[in-house]
Parts: C-alpha cells; structure tokens; sequence
C-alpha cells in the first residue's frame, strides 16, 4: 500500500490571492479528498471574501474529485455550525466527533473505544478500503484496546506513540507548508532578478536563485510555476553559449519549451500562456544570435503562437506587450543584417500585437513603443525601396506621436524615449539604426 501525500493548510487569511492560486489551488486539484475540521472558529464568516475555508471548500468541489470531503467535528457542539456552505450543500454529510482527542484520552476507556472508531472512518476512504475491510478493521481495533485495557502501562505506551506520530504529521506538514512559501518567495526573485539590466551581477544572482529553486522543487508539495523554470532554463542556456556549448544550450531551450507547452496544456491559465511565449522568445533570441541568416522561421512560429494567446485570452495584456517589444526587437536585428523580408513580416506582427495590447491598456510606455514600431516599418520600407508605402506608415507614427503629451512622458519617466520616437519619425532612412 502507498504513502498517502497530504498537505495540511495552516495560512488562513495570512495568505494571498497569489499564494492560493499558485500553492494551494494547483494541490487542491490533485487531491483525492478533502478533510475539513469543524471547530467554532471554523464557522462561517460574515464576509465571505475573507473565508478561506469557504474558498477552498468551493475550489475543491469544482475539480475532478468533488464530493469526496471527509467532515470532522473537533471541537464545539456537534450539531454546531459548519464550514463554508457544507450545511447547504450536503445536508446530510456524515459528521466524524474526534472530540476529545488527545494524549490523555487513553484513561478513558469509553472514550478511547469511540475515538478509535471514529478514527476508522477517516483512515479508510484514504486507503481505498471497502465496506466489507470495515468490520475486519474494527474488530482489529477492538481486539487493541482490550490489550490496552488490560495493560495500562502498554495502553500509555501505545498512545504516547500515537501522539508522538501526530506531532510528527503536524511537523511534516509545518515544513511543507515552509516550503511552498520558499519556492513562492525564490519565483518572485527570478521573475524579479530577470528584469535587471544584463551583466555579470545579474547573471550570478540569477544562476543562484535557480540553483536554489532546483533544491526546493524536490521537495515542494507541488512543482514550480512554469514562469520561473523557463527562466532558469533560459539563463543557463545563456550560460552554455558563453561556454562554447552550443548544443547544451540548444537543449535547455527545447526543455524550457516544452515544460511551458506541457503547463499550459494542462492548466491553460495565462502564466502558463506567458511561459510559452517566453520560452519561444529566448529561442528567437538565440536564432538571431548565432544563425540570423535562418531565423526567420523562428520568428514566424514565436509570432503565430503568440498572437494565438494574446487573441484567445481577451482579458491579458501582458502576453501581447511581451510579444510586440520582443518582434519590434527582432525587426532591428532583421534590418541591421539586411535580412528585408524577415523584418517586414516581424515588424508587422509587432504592430499587431502592440495594438492588441493597447486596446486592454492603454499604458504611456506602450503607446510610446507602438509609435516606435510603426516609425519601424517605415524605416523598413525605404530600405525595400518602398518609399511611397515608406512615407506614408512613416505619417502616421507621426500623427500617432502628436496624440502623446510630452510633458506627461516627461513625468513618467519616459522622456528619453519620447525623444528616441520622435527622432525616427522625423527622419527618413536613418534614426533607429543609428542609435
């Protein structure tokens, strides 16, 4: 018979809508029961926002095992109130009274016959047991406390064993649950570290956090978010091709796609849909890094998937953001290596994706990248000595740029590339390239 795994909920509204979405619903999902411990604090709350009971209870019941929730009243009245909405929802729910329970309830030998009964109840829909394994399993429980009755020196042995196989549960389950705020706490980093200026300090900080992630996620009641492993993966990929690796790094890069494509598949939430999408930009990356005369293929496929989860998910943004700025990025090298072709079809991806973006928010440092990536393909047209076409994409960045306050770019933050944007637009075969 297996090990039962079982994660043991301690945060209460210590915890955050992030943590819940990312720890504890992903094993709520996994799980095959549900044990709820009823006590007064336990209670319904008044608003129902702040109980977690209530929310995992519902989370539970909308995943593949619903229905399968072991009620336990250990403490308060029996017929007290229950958590979240269990009195409504099974009204005739099969209630499990481990009142009393405790190091002492071994002096009571009533009281320790009905507990161990009681206990029966939990254990066995764990262990797969059948109704007809019931009176075997009692009997052998019976047959126990009579031993213990008749020695009460074995019986205090035997539940001090018994308590002391609790505290251990309760230990095990403390550092689980430590753990899950660890991996949390190291994806944060990453996702954090990831958004410094390159270089050296960067690199390091980063390789260590991933190091550290991969010692946690052996552990971990549930797998690293995809976000952070494709990081990771990406960084050493990095660090294979300052080695001289070409092929290592080859392989981490098809591992972090994959693993990305894997998530999503199994969960299609919009973190997953972004790892995808940054898994496949660190692939662009690399092909226009070390074979740009091929690239192109490469990144047609990143901008047909991307454009793919930035239309399905109405509601997400950052997909569409993440993807503009890495084709406008693309599209420069394309044109630096007068690959013409490659950088009109990336260019024009671009701009559908930024005003895909730009139709969910309309954020200043967007509009402001929007404007650059249409000043883009007009740059791009003259070299393809379109510049009819050229003159034309090129009027309307610059009725595009007239629509920004600079002053209020100015306030932003943004000066510097309110300047960059307007430079392009104003000249013609030269700006962007240039600078």
């Amino acid at each position: 018979m297996g090990k039962l795994r079982v994660y043991l909920d301690t945060i209460y509204e210590r915890a955050t809508n992030d943590f819940f979405e990312r720890v504890t619903l992903p094993v709520l999902m996994s799980s095959r029961y549900l044990i709820v411990v009823a006590t007064p604090d336990a209670a319904p709350r008044e608003q129902a926002t702040n109980d977690w009971m209530r929310r995992e209870i519902e989370a539970f019941e909308a995943g593949p095992n619903r229905g399968n929730i072991i009620l336990v009243r250990a403490a308060g009245a029996f017929a007290g109130p229950l958590p979240g909405d269990l009195a409504v929802r099974y009204p005739n729910i099969e209630i499990i009274d481990m009142r009393g329970y405790g190091p002492f309830a071994f002096l009571n030998p009533a009281k320790a016959s009905r507990l161990a009964d009681e206990t029966v109840k939990i254990v066995a829909p764990l262990l797969g047991l059948t109704s007809e394994d019931m009176p075997a399993i009692r009997r052998e429980e019976e047959r126990r406390q009579q031993f213990r009755l008749g020695l009460a020196a074995g019986s205090a042995i035997a539940v001090i064993g018994a308590v002391t196989a609790v505290f251990a549960f309760l230990s095990r389950n403390n550092a689980l649950d430590a753990l899950s705020r660890s991996v949390f706490a190291t994806e944060r980093t990453i996702q954090t570290i990831r958004s410094l200026q390159p270089g050296e300090a960067r690199n390091n900080l980063l390789a260590s956090s991933c190091d550290l992630l991969d010692s946690l996620a052996d552990r971990a009641p549930s797998p690293p978010q995809a976000l952070a492993l494709v990081a990771c993966r990406a960084e050493r990929a990095d660090a294979h091709d300052r080695l001289k690796e070409p092929d290592r790094a080859a392989e981490m890069l098809a591992a972090a796609t994959k693993i990305a494509e894997e998530g999503f598949a199994r969960t299609g939430a919009a973190d997953d849909a972004l790892a995808v999408v940054e898994a496949r930009r660190a692939t662009l990356e690399r092909a226009i890094r070390t074979d740009i005369q091929n690239a192109g293929r490469v990144a047609s496929d990143f901008a047909t998937r991307a454009l793919e989860f930035a239309k399905k998910m109405k509601e997400e943004h950052e997909i569409p953001e993440t993807a503009a700025r890495a084709l406008q990025k693309s599209a420069v090298e394309f044109l630096q290596a007068k690959q013409d072709d490659a950088a009109l079809d990336t260019v024009n991806a671009s701009i559908e994706a930024g005003s895909i973006a730009l139709s969910r928010q309309e954020r200043l440092s967007m509009q402001l990248e929007h404007v650059v990536t249409v000043a883009l393909k007009s740059q791009v047209l003259f070299e393809r000595e379109e510049k009819g076409a050229a003159d034309e994409v090129r009027a309307k960045a610059k009725a595009m740029l007239d629509q920004i306050d600079g002053k209020k770019a100015d306030a932003e933050g943004l000066a510097r590339r309110y300047s960059e944007a307007a430079d392009l637009v104003a000249k013609t075969g030269k700006g962007y390239l240039d600078r």
